[in-house]
């Protein structure tokens, strides 16, 4: 009997193989062709069906033609460039995707234009709720475009209601209530709504409600005039929540956080630094005991705290706490700028982990990217991990590349770089899947960082998905 898993690859999944007259008016630049392949790994231990199924966004139309499927080994994954379907009926467009398989599944899209990328990781069936943490309309000249999906199997009602970043005030003249079929996904373009609704030069935090037993997930894309950069929404917050990468000045970056209390009461909010490999607890740094109202989001910027508690140059995992019951989610996002580089990346912090952690797309040199992974220990024992490198293309495994039996201590970070492996070890110029294989009860979390120097912004982050055995 066929188990379905279902994976949402929203909105921009965006087939732009000619200009969307959408993108002239709104927070895209004028002119840019957007495409957005991604990849599929399996996370199973046997061989996986996969398919891969596009719904319109514009009309809900599901391209039943265009219907793509394949088979992928254990821990194997396969590149999907809609661009490429040779389906006449997958015109130019947005799109939502819907991938499904008798094994569990991850997957991950970059979504590409000249000379800009961002991406985020596909999401399994949500819930009811999902909550947006930072949402900007020409705030610092940001405008954040997000896509909800019904990830349900009938037509749901969505309710979105937006509140002040600084006040958690709602703002009532901007809810939107709007009627989903199943799998279609809705775009809201705060650029193109009118100040009346949604006022200017503000930053939200956004709460979107289905009906009762409707399933919703969210993306939302973050862009400035030279900066991109996307997270996916979450469906619950927890009470301790895990930023493997927090950096602050090293190779160029600051890595500024946003927590958002997603309960009802309010919560307490401890953020704790700890040094990435050698696990030193930077105790004189982060907001200690914040009184954090419903809905309310807090900034938390490394390089606020001065060089004699937090020290500069240097990598860090972060933790966050709450009270026992709170609901916290956050994102981080990983900025840098200097004369031949810019890069803005961004990715959801951790409120659960799990024994193996799959990285879908990790390139060593390929096509001038390099990938770091950064691994987190997200339990509260020692965890032992070793890392795997398959080839994207072929499958073959690279047993001599990634770490072996490494030892974690509890919330401590350690970077997986695949370019100090020789050529030997893991080739040059390709693409790979990784697995990150605990032992029975760690809780690991990852994040995959892709990175291309150059003057614009061609870099994006993802999450690891993970699986207990």
């Amino acid at each position: 009997m066929k188990r379905t898993v279902l994976f949402t690859l929203m909105a921009v999944l965006v087939l732009l193989v000619g200009s969307v007259p959408a993108f002239a008016q709104g927070s895209y630049p004028p002119g840019t062709t957007w495409n957005s392949p991604f990849v599929v790994q399996n996370m199973g231990s046997t061989t996986a069906m996969v398919y891969v199924e596009y719904y319109r966004i514009s009309d809900g139309a599901f391209i039943s033609t265009a219907t793509e499927s394949f088979s992928l080994q254990p821990g194997r994954g396969r590149l999907v460039d809609p661009k490429l379907n040779p389906d006449p009926n997958l015109t130019a467009g947005l799109y939502s995707v819907v991938i499904s398989s008798d094994e569990p599944v991850a997957a991950v899209v970059s979504e590409e234009a000249t000379n800009r990328q961002m991406g985020y990781t596909g999401l399994p069936a949500g819930g009811e709720k999902v909550y947006l943490p930072n949402i900007t309309k020409n705030y610092y000249t940001f405008n954040t475009p997000f896509y909800i999906q019904n990830s349900g199997t009938s037509t749901t009602s969505v309710t979105i209601e937006f509140f002040y970043f600084s006040n958690g005030q709602k703002v009532t003249s901007a809810t939107r209530v709007i009627s989903l079929p199943p799998n279609v996904s809705y775009e809201y373009d705060p650029a193109l709504v009118s100040d009346s609704e949604l006022p200017t030069n503000k930053q939200y935090s956004v709460v979107a409600t289905a009906s009762s037993g409707g399933s919703i997930v969210a993306a939302v894309n973050q862009i400035s005039s030279n900066t991109y950069l996307a997270y996916s929404g979450f469906s619950g917050g927890a009470d301790t929540v895990y930023a493997p990468n927090i950096v602050k000045g090293y190779a160029g970056y600051i890595t500024p956080a946003v927590i958002q209390n997603v309960g009802t009461v309010t919560a307490t909010v401890t953020v704790e630094y700890y040094g990435m490999t050698d696990g030193v607890f930077y105790s004189g740094a982060g907001a200690k005991n914040v009184q954090l109202g419903p809905g309310l989001s807090l900034p938390e910027r490394p390089w606020t705290w001065p060089d004699s508690v937090l020290p500069n140059n240097k990598q860090y995992s972060m933790i966050i706490r709450g009270n026992p019951g709170d609901k916290l989610v956050a994102i981080v996002n990983q900025n840098r700028s200097g004369p031949t580089y810019i890069d803005g990346t961004a990715y959801n912090a951790f409120t659960a982990g799990y024994q193996n952690v799959y990285i879908p797309w990790v390139m060593k040199g390929y096509g001038g990217y390099l990938t770091p992974i950064v691994i987190q220990n997200v339990g509260t024992a020692p965890a032992t991990f070793s890392v795997r490198y398959f080839d994207l293309d072929t499958g073959v495994e690279y047993p001599n590349a990634g770490a072996k039996n490494f030892t974690l201590n509890a919330g401590q970070s350690v970077p997986e770089r695949p370019w100090t492996y020789s050529d030997t070890n893991l080739p040059n110029n390709k693409r790979f899947t990784v697995v990150i294989e605990g032992q029975a009860g760690n809780k690991l979390a990852a994040i995959c960082t892709h990175v291309k120097s150059g003057g614009v912004d061609l870099s994006f982050a993802y999450e690891g998905m993970g699986r207990n055995p």
